[in-house]
Formats: C-alpha cells, structure tokens, sequence
C-alpha cells in the first residue's frame, strides 16, 4: 500500500541479494509492521539483529513488537545484546527499547527519565514522545498515551503509520471522531495516499462497526487489488459482520479471503477464516433446507450445502464440518452417507483428544515438538475412556449414528457403535436397551443379559428391562429360566400385565401337562386379567377349560 508496499519489495529485494545485509532486514521487518504482517516482522528484526545487535531501529521495533505481545524475555534478549555491543550507552534507541521494557514492568519513573533524556536531545524527533505514548499506553493510562501521541503528531502530521497508532489510543477513549479525522488529515494532505482506507478500515473494525469498516476495506481493495492485508482484513470484516448481526454475508468474506490465501498461500491462518467462511455459507443453506418448503427446494439447498462443506475441508474447516454433513445427507434420505459422516465427525472429535493427550504426555517427558495427525489409541491405557468422553461431548452425533442404524436394521452396526461406550452410566441408561436388544438380535444373549442386568441394578422398577430380560429366554423356548426371571419382574413390577402373561406363559409351556405348573400359569393369566389384560382374561379362561376337562 503505497510506499509501503514500494519499500517491501525494495527490502526483499535487497535480501535476496545481500542476505546479510542488516539494514534490508530491519527495513523488510519495518514495511511488514506497518503492513500489519507482525509475524513475518518478528522473524525478519530478528535476522537484522543477528547480523548487528545494536542495529538501533531494528532494536527498538522488535522491542516494541515483544512487548506489545507479553514475550517479555525476548525483549529482555534483544536489548541485554544490544546494550552489551553499546557498553557506552551512546544509541538513544536502544536505551529507549530498555524504557519500554521498564515500562512495561510498571517502573514508569525510570522509563519516562529514559525518554525525557532523549527528547531533550532530539526535541523534533516525533520517535521519543510516540515511544513515551507506547510506554504509557503498555501501562494501561490511555490518557497519557494520548498526549504523547499528540505531541508526535504535531512533530510528524503526514505519518499515517502513526495515525493509526494514535487512532487506536484514541479509540479506546472512545474518542473515534477525532481518531477520525487524523486519517482525514493524511488523506487531504496526501490525496494519493493508498493507506488510508485500509487503515480506517482496521480502525473501523477495531471499533465494533463493522459494516463501515467492510465498506472502508472495499476502497482498499479497489485501489490495491493484490494487497494481502486488504483482502484479508476485508474478509474478516465481513465475517465479524456475519457473526455479530446474524445476516448472510458469509458469502462476501469468500472472495477476498481466497485472493488473500492466493497471495500468501502459506498462511495457514487465512485458510482457516476461508474455510470458515465457507462452511458458514454451507450452514445457512442447510438453514433454508429446513424450512417449509417443497421437496425439490430442500434437495436443491441440501446439495448446495453439502458441496460447501466440502469445498471447506480443502482448507482448515470447523470442527462442525462433518457433522453438518451427515445432517445433510440425513435429510436426504442419504442414511448409508450420513452415517459415514457421522462417524467421521466423532474420529474427527476423538483425535482432538487424542492429540492432547498425546502433547500431554510429550510435556511431561520434556517433548512439546511431536505432533499426531492419524488416530492412535492404542498407546493410552484410557483409550475407551476418550471414545466415551468425546461420544458424551457430541450427544447429537451420537444419537444420530444410532438412529440410522436403526434405520438401517443394522444390529451390528448398532453393537460396534454402542459396545465400547456402554461402560458409562450416562450412555448405558439412554442406549442400554438399544445395545442388548442388538445382542439379543445377532444370538449373543449372554451379553445382551449381562446389559440388561447393570439397568436393572439401575433402574429395578423398570418393567420394560424384565420384559426385555424374559424375552431372552423365551425366545429361544427356555420357559423354566424365564420363570425364574420373570418372579424377580414381577415383584418389581406387580402391576404390570404384560410381565404377568409372559408368567403365565413360561408356566404353561414349561410342563403344559403337570396340573400345578398349568394352575400357576392359570393364577398368572388370571392376574394379567385383573390388571386390565385382554390376552390375560381370554388365556385365563382356556386354562380355566383346560383344568376342568381334567377333573
């Protein structure tokens, strides 16, 4: 933007062929500062301090920059260097990049010497009032900041680098119109000036308002079409814009930020607020999927949206991506889809687990380097405890994973899902039933009673599990096992019907000849019929019959 921009591609230039020339850093990490790329500024002071320790303009703005980011022992680092090459104490800025320091550590008398000392030296030198104003405004006395910040406006009115650092002091009063008006200022005294919308816009977007600040961005972008930060910021600006007021504008953010990532395409940063942006426009698609409209408009918008979410995972994407998907596909009938999604949506979740526990235990070892990118859990004594703690964290892709199975008719689909969870109370009171009448499906009983038994422990006025639990048995024709069970439902149960007929059942098909095994089964009927059993009266009744053709 401007010379700023000129100067960048000078400073690059330079450093390509002179790499070790300190002042083509130290200038590369100025443009940057200004340009708002603070990491890429860091690492180039960096480069020129290494080449000239007491290189004083690399010194003081990489100072300034540490400070401004709370990495306090890097700034002590860079000013120890350089005062240790300056034994005399001749550079004024490195003794100023030592008052910022002590500034920062709440010694404000001894930091405002420092400065006092130098503007008296240099008393047209805007750079010691302005460092004076950082000083106070790292303090946290905006009100300081600001009079000092004047004072180098008066000395420096065409600097729109410190208009913008003014204007931020100035906004944190709230005093916005005249942060304002200094931008106003640069811009008449320099109509040329490509900054200056750019540097309204951040302030604008600074303030909370983001829709001027996106309009201000707009001009940017206009003038500067292959400007990084104008892009980028435009992209955030709308997105801001989005999440603060509700609207869609998610779809503006798009373009800018996919020409920021074209530009820099090795900033991962940008890539996640794209991918965002993008899933976001997914999201409000599904959104109008699911209101009332015709089935074609549902499919047409469910579609769109399911192609947005994909188009997301080509950049860093939210942690809601796949889950999105898998609703998506759920509406449209897409179960077999769906539920792949589904699935990847709770891998996606446990590897975060994964990856914590991993860089846990590479802390406790000394090793913060070692990253995971594939699920491995097999390391972890604990690895059913992460399953169930990120199954518990994700209820809704949980319980949709198991209604599409359902769905499906997929008993053993429903068993690898549920087993390795049923171990926590939570999950086995709202899946047990589900779970054993899975095993109950795929013959594999003695699981499927062992399940039924720890929600019966829970819960023994449950009739449905002393239902369930009969059920075992008398599906498989073993009617003396099922009495013994069903005498256990029916004291826990005694007025439920149902358990009774089953009773009553077991009884006569246990020994359907033996008179006091046929009166059991009588009496159980007999009881069903009491509570209000229809099949309980008309089995009584045949009993009834039965036993009186014996007499």
């Amino acid at each position: 933007m401007g010379d700023w921009e000129a100067a960048l591609a000078h400073a690059q230039k330079a450093v390509t062929n002179s790499p070790k020339d300190d002042d083509a850093w130290s200038m590369l990490g100025r443009a940057e500062v200004f340009l708002g790329d603070t990491a890429s500024a860091v690492q180039h002071y960096e480069k020129a301090v290494e080449y000239n320790p007491k290189l004083a303009t690399a010194v003081l703005d990489l100072t300034s920059l540490y400070v401004s980011m709370e990495r306090m022992a890097d700034a002590e680092r860079v000013v120890a260097a350089a005062e240790k090459k300056d034994s005399r104490g001749k550079i004024d800025e490195i003794k100023v990049a030592r008052a910022l320091i002590l500034g920062k550590q709440g010694k404000i008398a001894e930091a405002t010497a420092i400065l006092a000392s130098a503007t008296g030296k240099h008393p047209d030198n805007p750079l010691y009032p302005r460092m004076l104003a950082r000083i106070y405004r790292n303090a946290g006395v905006p009100d300081l900041a600001a009079i000092n910040y004047e004072k180098a406006w008066t000395l420096d009115q065409g600097d729109a680098d410190l208009a913008f650092e003014y204007g931020q002091t100035l906004l944190n009063l709230k005093r916005y119109d005249e942060a304002n008006r200094l931008f106003a200022i640069v811009q008449e005294r320099d109509p040329d000036n490509k900054s200056v919308d750019y540097l309204r816009g951040r302030l604008l977007h600074a303030a909370g308002r983001f829709a001027e600040a996106s309009s201000e961005l707009e001009k940017a972008v206009e003038k500067s079409p292959e400007d990084f930060l104008s892009n980028y910021w435009l992209g955030i600006a709308y997105l801001d814009f989005a999440r603060s007021t509700g609207k869609n504008v998610y779809g503006l953010a798009i373009a800018p930020l996919n020409k920021a990532l074209e530009l820099r395409p090795e900033r991962k940063d940008v890539a996640t607020q794209l991918g965002l942006a993008i899933f976001e426009q997914g999201k409000f698609n599904y959104r109008l999927a699911s209101q009332d409209t015709t089935d074609e408009y549902k499919a047409e918008k469910l579609q769109t949206a399911i192609d947005l979410f994909h188009e997301s995972l080509r950049y860093d994407h939210a942690d809601e991506v796949y889950s999105y998907m898998a609703r998506s596909f759920d509406k449209l009938e897409n179960l077999d889809s769906a539920l792949v999604y589904t699935r990847m949506q709770l891998d996606h979740m446990l590897l975060k687990h994964v990856k914590s526990q991993k860089m846990k235990h590479a802390v406790a070892n000394g090793d913060t380097t070692g990253e995971i990118t594939e699920p491995d859990i097999s390391q972890y004594a604990d690895s059913t405890a992460l399953r169930i703690k990120t199954a518990l964290e994700n209820v809704n892709d949980l319980r949709r994973g198991v209604s599409i199975l359902q769905r499906l008719k997929d008993q053993k689909g429903i068993i690898g899902f549920l087993e390795d969870l049923s171990g926590d109370d939570t999950i086995l009171t709202q899946y047990g039933m589900i779970l054993a009448n899975a095993y109950i499906e795929t013959n594999e009983n003695t699981k499927a009673r062992a399940i039924i038994n720890r929600l019966i422990e829970k819960d023994p006025s449950d009739c449905s599990l002393h239902q369930l639990n009969a059920y075992i048995d008398l599906k498989n024709d073993h009617f003396k096992s099922a009495i013994e069970v069903l005498l256990q439902g029916v004291k826990a149960c005694p007025k439920d019907p149902e358990l009774w007929v089953f009773l009553g059942d077991s009884y006569y098909f246990s020994d359907e000849k033996h008179r006091p095994t046929v009166e059991k089964a009588r009496d159980a009927y007999k009881k069903s019929c009491d509570l209000g059993s229809e099949t309980g009266c008309e089995k009584a009744e045949q009993i009834k019959q039965i036993l009186e053709q014996w007499r």
